[in-house]
């Protein structure tokens, strides 16, 4: 079965597409990590895909711009900015220019919708209360949700999901090469918001459903 799972997701385009990366940008609660976690990937590893999952990130990149105005919290507009940044720095000169051009077209209609709503303590984004894990019942790489493997798709009653919690560097790996890496690197090589959510999960968490 390990190895079927292994079998279907077999090419990084693949892999990049089980992140679920745009869905989770259209969910509010979720926009900021999804933004943080594009701008990771598109800043340290656009240049190593191939230009069909390059042109998926654009894209990608391109509809998170897209949603912004819909957002209206300080911290989102942050995260739209870190973006722009990695996409300045990764993007060819006609891409790069073409989100620049969507970054301030998004900025210019969130300012008109409203002002930026100031966050409210207890963010689940502040308190990682949603995430990324690998889960090994449904081997792929999921988003934690209160401490939960948030897969629904592959979730049978009386299931223990073996979570594995991993950084955004981890994630850059398993869409390269298919593998996740354990990390013995130093928490200065690490994101710093990494660092701090490993250190809040010492150990893979089994849970029950």
């Amino acid at each position: 079965m390990e190895g079927d799972s292994r079998k279907a997701i077999c090419n990084p385009i693949d892999r990049y597409q089980t992140l679920r990366l745009k869905e989770s940008l259209s969910t509010p609660f979720q926009y900021i990590l999804a933004c943080k976690e594009l701008s990771f990937i598109l800043k340290n590893a656009y240049s190593k895909f191939p230009k069909n999952l390059q042109s998926l990130i654009f894209q990608d990149t391109l509809f998170a711009f897209s949603l912004l105005p819909e957002m209206q919290t300080q911290s989102a507009i942050s995260a739209a900015n870190s973006l722009l940044q990695s996409a300045e720095f990764a993007l060819p000169k006609q891409k790069r220019a073409t989100a620049v051009t969507e970054h301030k077209h998004a900025v210019v209609a969130s300012k008109r919708k409203s002002k930026a709503k100031q966050e409210e303590e207890g963010t689940c984004y502040r308190k990682f209360k949603s995430y990324r894990g690998y889960c090994s019942s449904c081997c792929s790489v999921v988003w934690l949700s209160c401490n939960r493997c948030a897969n629904k798709s592959n979730i049978k009653d009386g299931s223990n999901h073996q979570i594995k919690p991993i950084s955004r560097q981890q994630i850059v790996e398993y869409i390269l090469d298919g593998f996740l890496v354990s990390e013995s690197s130093s928490d200065s090589d690490s994101d710093p918001e990494d660092v701090c959510m490993l250190k809040l999960w010492a150990y893979p968490r089994q849970i029950e459903f």
